[in-house]
């Protein structure tokens, strides 16, 4: 390939794949979910001003995440990069 297109001094060429992609991007959020779960339990309890009520919207989070899993199973979705978790 180097022979057939001429780069610049500096830049080279690299072959990568979904794999490799799948693998960046499967790292990235596992950084931000705990600050990102105080966040929300934090602005939660400002708006409702009950540790109680906040933490009650906060138990329907794995909920949601086992509806949103069937559901993509359900409709046979190819689980890639895009929904990030699975």
């Amino acid at each position: 390939m180097a022979a057939r297109v001429p780069l610049p001094q500096g830049y080279s060429l690299e072959w990568s794949g979904k794999y490799e992609n799948m693998l960046r991007g499967a790292r990235a959020p596992q950084a931000g979910d705990p600050g990102t779960l105080v966040t929300i339990f934090l602005l939660l309890y400002a708006n409702l001003r009950s540790l109680a009520r906040a933490g009650l919207v906060l138990l329907a989070v794995p909920f949601s995440a086992i509806g949103a899993v069937w559901l993509m199973w359900g409709l046979d979705y190819n689980v890639s990069i895009a929904p990030g978790w699975a």
